[in-house]
């Protein structure tokens, strides 16, 4: 089915320089407002930068500064190089850095001798290294607001002296800091973080895709009620239509800023031996939301969603300024005959419709308002419909009780012609017009 893309699916990633940046203008002109942007240079007097290079002696920095001893959980992915967030397609392993490190050393030099499938020498302390595509240390705590997590699970904490927080942030209360590293090229798959995130380039390149959270309808999240629920099912190796034209590609180079707003889809192709380091904090979107407020929420929420859907509806029946249907024939009319039924049905919605008059697809809007309002009397039977009496005090009745019965009988074969009214309950239409009848 053909997804009705809108404005605000696009995406434009903001690319500023080291000029551009402020703690207020970052502030005010790109957190608040949600959406994404590159700072060049952000981080570039990192020592980080300078000292954690794979190829040019970090690797053997970083492993003096967290320890031989030092064990940090890694990814395994069952796919090669594409990571996926269900539990089905990755597993966590524990191995020790100083093994990761070897590997990674390993594979530099496959890298400069430009050697082909050249087999690595594995042990018990080795864990896939003869599969360097398909390990990923991702999400390794360098730092955790919560004390308890910061002591036992951030064993790379003391490569905190070699950043710092970048400066646009300002006094924010960071939840995290982690630490990303790949041996060999790495693909994640489509994701939101449920925090702002600032993602920074210590060695190596990145290119990220952006999608808007409205892009959720062709992106396809795991459900809510499962694990990877800020996953998208969706597989990056066969991309649709509109997961091209609603995206934005942004590639990162060491000492580059890259802000992805709370909920905005994500997918991130990583270079060889590419090193990462993340902020997460909680946004003011959420730290907002309190507990008690949440049914109100949804029911706003649910509220606007709907409402936008039945003025998309009667955008499409609206009579234009010479009479006619918003959706005219002319286009129609163009097309070359056709037995196809589709075209057919297409043709009979679009004459049913235009017959209806001004006043008649008013009471038609009236009617969806109710429909909706009303979504769950259908759970009735029509025989308590037909039996129950007429109120004065029922909108409904006030509705259709004053109808011609042609007119009537127009609207309701306008809609049933209608493929825009597809989803509303007939059940509940049917009823309304067994209570205007025995009226």
């Amino acid at each position: 089915m053909e997804v009705e893309m809108e404005a605000t699916d696009r995406v434009e990633v903001l690319d500023l320089t080291i000029e551009s940046r402020s703690t207020e203008n970052f502030t005010s002109m790109i957190e608040s407002k949600n959406r994404p942007a590159v700072f060049r240079g952000g981080v570039k007097s990192w020592k980080a930068i300078s000292e954690w290079n794979p190829f040019d002696g970090g690797l053997d920095y970083l492993l003096e500064r967290v320890g031989s001893d030092a064990v940090v959980e890694a990814m395994m992915s069952n796919h090669a190089q594409v990571f996926y967030g269900d539990l089905r397609s990755h597993e966590r392993v524990a191995i020790q850095f100083s093994s990761f490190i070897a590997s990674c050393k390993s594979w530099l030099e496959q890298l400069d001798s430009k050697v082909e499938n050249l087999k690595e020498r594995s042990n018990s302390d080795e864990i896939c290294l003869d599969a360097p595509d398909k390990l990923y240390l991702a999400q390794v705590p360098i730092y955790n607001s919560e004390k308890d997590l910061q002591e036992e699970k951030c064993v790379l904490q003391t490569l905190r002296q070699d950043i710092d927080t970048p400066s646009i942030l300002g006094k924010r209360c960071i939840s995290s800091i982690n630490f990303w590293m790949n041996r060999a090229k790495s693909r994640s798959s489509i994701h939101y973080d449920p925090h702002h995130n600032m993602l920074c380039i210590v060695s190596g390149h990145k290119e990220v895709t952006l999608w808007a959270p409205s892009a959720s309808r062709f992106l396809y999240p795991m459900p809510v009620y499962g694990e990877a629920s800020n996953h998208s099912a969706v597989n990056i190796e066969n991309p649709t239509k509109e997961m091209k034209d609603y995206s934005d590609k942004v590639t990162l180079n060491p000492g580059d800023i890259l802000f992805i707003p709370e909920g905005w889809y994500h997918q991130v192709d990583s270079e060889d031996l590419t090193i990462g380091v993340n902020f997460w904090w909680e946004s003011k979107i959420t730290f907002d939301m309190l507990p008690h407020m949440d049914a109100y929420y949804l029911r706003r929420i649910l509220n606007r969603l709907v409402s936008k859907e039945m003025n998309t509806m009667l955008l499409n029946i609206a009579p234009s300024k010479n009479g006619q249907n918003s959706q005219t024939t002319e286009e129609s009319s163009k097309e070359p005959n056709s037995s196809n039924e589709t075209k057919t049905d297409t043709n009979g919605e679009k004459k049913m419709l235009s017959e209806l008059d001004t006043n008649a697809l008013q009471l038609l809007q009236e009617l969806i308002s109710l429909v909706h309002s009303n979504v769950n009397s259908s759970q009735e039977t029509d025989e308590n419909y037909q039996n129950a009496p007429v109120s004065t005090d029922d909108n409904l009745a006030r509705i259709f009780i004053s109808v011609k019965p042609s007119v009537l009988r127009k609207i309701l074969l306008a809609m049933v012609f209608s493929k825009n009214f597809g989803s509303f309950n007939f059940a509940y239409i049917r009823a309304c017009f067994c209570r205007s009848t025995y009226s």
